[in-house]
């Protein structure tokens, strides 16, 4: 049987390897699949949440419905603080999931098809960029305390950080 803990470390792991897709692609200026890569760990990433707080789910794209629901459930028992971070998380989120599949099958406009790769540029990039570091930095607050995840908040520093340096580029 798998824990909790597992189920986060699991998710995160991919999340992971995805942010590290980010930043190379990002670096070769890929900036299409650059996006693509923070929709997937964003995603990841909320799933590593909700597999630490125990949430069952069933295939999904839009976890941040999920998290929304969970701020809102009485039963559920969270300090206010949690659930505001939580709640950050997921409007945060809800940004690049708006992209939905634009970011791999590119937008039918005026006619035409827009490809992901002439439609998402540097600029674009950086704004979903940062909201992948803010979610590190919430995720950051919410398991900077939990015993058996230390190499996990280590793995979201050492990124976070990898991804203010690209900020600054």
């Amino acid at each position: 049987m798998t824990s909790n803990y597992d189920t986060t470390k699991q998710w995160f792991q991919l999340a992971y390897n995805n942010i590290k897709r980010v930043i190379r692609n990002y670096e070769q200026q890929d900036y299409a699949d650059t996006i693509f890569r923070i929709q997937l760990s964003i995603e990841q990433l909320q799933k590593g949440l909700l597999g630490f707080l125990g949430v069952q789910f069933r295939k999904n794209h839009k976890p941040s419905k999920i998290l929304d629901s969970i701020i809102h459930n009485s039963n559920i028992k969270l300090e206010n603080k949690k659930k505001e971070i939580i709640k950050n998380i997921s409007l945060f989120a809800k940004e690049i999931e708006k992209e939905e599949t634009f970011t791999r099958y590119g937008i039918k406009y005026g006619g035409r098809i827009i490809a992901p790769e002439e439609y998402y540029d540097k600029k674009i990039t950086l704004k979903y960029i940062s909201n992948l570091k803010e979610i590190l930095n919430l995720l950051i607050l919410i398991f900077d305390d939990v015993l058996g995840l230390e190499l996990e908040i280590e793995q979201m520093n050492k990124y976070k950080k990898r991804i203010e340096e690209l900020e600054e580029k």
